[in-house]
């Protein structure tokens, strides 16, 4: 557990002290494996006080991105070969939300 602390004294306007009690009671209703969670907050006279969860992986956000990158990279592969084997026109027909205004040219379908 980790102990954030936001000092009311450094809060320049009632806008910033509104957006901090903000933090607060939004942060404590998200319920998210990719958030980090607030177990409890208080407020004090001369500050907020904010437990959270400690998060220890420095290398998280990166192995994210590759993650990421791998999955983009799957469905790229994935979408090559269809197109290879002239079977993409038809995977963006089904993929698109509106299939009715997406027109293949005639010799990009396979038969």
């Amino acid at each position: 557990m980790i102990r954030k602390t936001i000092l009311k004294d450094k809060l320049m306007s009632e806008t910033q002290y509104g957006y901090a009690r903000r933090e607060c009671t939004i942060h404590s209703q998200l319920k998210h494996e990719n958030v980090v969670e607030l177990y409890d907050y208080t407020e004090g006279k001369s500050e907020f006080v904010l437990l959270m969860e400690y998060c220890n992986d420095a290398n998280y956000f990166q192995e994210k991105i590759e993650e990421v990158r791998t999955q983009y990279n799957l469905v790229y592969r994935d979408l090559l070969r269809l197109r290879i084997r002239g079977s993409c026109s038809r995977l963006l027909a089904i993929c698109c939300k509106d299939s009715t205004t997406y027109t293949p040219a005639a010799s990009s379908i396979a038969t």
